[in-house]
């Protein structure tokens, strides 16, 4: 109750005094249960990134002294920032911001790491689709060749779709999260499908980086029904 209370008399002390400062953040996604922000960006890939300024802002100007600014339409936000070089990353920004009278101009400079994704692959470790309709899969971290340890986990829920023998699309399967599929399983269903032999399944999964609560895809994942 406690918390709450003290949550809310900042919400209140924000918006009647304004934020006095502001940082540039690794994009948080909604299925994350980490309450802390990262420091770490993924190297020679798109990280999407944005203010966590409470209230109206804009991005007068963002750079960097490792890699590129990016903009585009990225998840809730349009900047990204692509590291070329391991290592220390600053992300500078000027940023014009609503302190609840008037607008300020803040700078901010806000140091990351930048460190190298790891390569995960999906593959099959059982079939079972002829006795119950199960697949079963393990995700192998391709540089050693084993599966992946208690750091990577899957990340969020993935949808594995349907096609038929001439490339169609015919349905997805919703709310998938661990490694075991039920293909018939009507709670995963969006509507009937009538399976056949030939039918392609094809699915990436999210994985999520434990120790720094990095999203990174695994490469897709091919199963043909025989």
């Amino acid at each position: 109750m406690r918390h709450h209370l003290l949550l809310i008399s900042l919400l209140t002390s924000i918006l009647t005094f304004g934020q006095k400062n502001a940082s540039v953040i690794v994009l948080k996604d909604d299925a994350s249960t980490f309450s802390w922000q990262t420091k770490h960006l993924w190297l020679g890939e798109t990280n999407p990134i944005t203010s966590d300024y409470i209230g109206e802002y804009e991005f007068l100007k963002l750079w960097t002294d490792n890699g590129q600014i990016d903009t585009g339409d990225y998840y809730l936000t349009n900047y990204a920032i692509k590291p070329e070089r391991s290592g220390i990353v600053n992300i500078y920004s000027i940023q014009k911001i609503w302190n609840g009278s008037n607008y300020d101009t803040i700078q901010t400079q806000n140091i990351f790491t930048a460190i190298t994704p790891p390569k995960i692959i999906v593959k099959l470790k059982s079939d079972h689709y002829g006795k119950d309709t199960t697949i079963t899969i393990e995700l192998i971290d391709s540089l050693t060749t084993k599966r992946i340890g208690k750091r990577y986990k899957i990340g969020r829920f993935f949808e594995p779709e349907i096609f038929d023998n001439n490339g169609n699309l015919i349905g997805r399967l919703s709310m998938c999260f661990g490694t075991e599929i039920k293909l018939n399983d009507p709670m995963l269903k969006e509507s009937t499908i009538f399976y056949a032999k030939g039918y392609k399944i094809k699915f990436v999964i999210t994985i999520r980086d434990m120790e720094t609560d990095l999203l990174i895809p695994t490469s897709e994942f091919l199963y043909t029904i025989r």
